[in-house]
């Protein structure tokens, strides 16, 4: 009977039998590992954050460090070291053309032949006026030359003014009586004003030539000039009456 039994159940006598297990405790840990693996998640997501912000206020905190300003303050000091060197090459031709105006009016006064009077520049350039007395017997004569330093050769190669037939061009003479005299007043850009008075004549120490009657001059832009009529600017004469009565209330004080 127990035979029967077991072939109409259908489950052979040699299948192993599977009876549930209760649920055992190795199932706990798994739980527990879930919330430290969040929380490691979190962590590791705050510090990348964190380094990534950090790392982002980097490069805003370099890109807003004042560079511009130590550029500009630089640019600043470029410029005006710049503004002093243009000064300073200024300081050297005005130097320099100093030291020329002097070399030429110094060779001019140690020239032995007859009384050299002043010397004047035309404008900024390198040509000056030379004008001297030449005693000619009881009379005297006037000449009026012109120093060209481009043209002089010592001076090219030594720096010494030579005034000689290459840099000196003669440009007026004029012969005078014993009893005439001819006195240079100055120079009015580039007319050279003359006196003609008496060879005695003796105005007084605050007395200006500018001031005097039958003043002429000579063009110093042309080859040939003559003596012509000259009158002085209102503007130059109201100042050199300032300069007179000065003078005189100085002598009366």
């Amino acid at each position: 009977m127990s035979d029967q039994t077991s072939a109409s159940s259908g489950t052979p006598s040699n299948r192993p039998q599977f009876e549930p297990q209760p649920l055992s405790g190795s199932f706990c840990p798994m739980r527990s590992q879930a919330p430290k693996m969040i929380l490691t998640v979190l962590l590791t997501a705050v510090i990348v954050g964190g380094g990534v912000f950090l790392w982002q206020q980097s490069l805003f905190t370099a890109k807003e460090t004042p560079q511009p300003i130590v550029v500009t303050e630089n640019c600043d000091k470029v410029d005006g070291l710049a503004q002093e060197l243009r000064l300073s090459e200024e300081q050297v031709g005005n130097l320099q053309d100093q030291l020329l105006e002097t070399k030429v009016k110094l060779a001019a006064f140690a020239n032995p032949s007859g009384r050299q009077l002043p010397v004047f520049r035309l404008g900024d350039s390198d040509t000056f006026v030379l004008v001297r007395k030449l005693p000619d017997g009881p009379n005297s004569v006037l000449n009026v030359d012109i120093y060209d330093q481009s043209k002089d050769l010592e001076y090219s190669s030594t720096g010494n003014v030579s005034l000689d037939l290459n840099s000196i061009s003669y440009l007026y003479r004029e012969e005078m009586s014993a009893d005439i005299r001819l006195d240079v007043v100055g120079l009015d850009g580039s007319r050279l004003v003359l006196w003609e008075t008496g060879a005695d004549n003796s105005p007084g120490p605050c007395f200006d030539s500018w001031l005097a009657e039958g003043l002429t001059y000579l063009d110093l832009n042309e080859e040939s000039p003559t003596r012509k009529p000259y009158q002085a600017p209102q503007s130059m004469l109201d100042e050199v009456r300032i300069e007179v009565d000065r003078c005189l209330a100085g002598l009366a004080g």
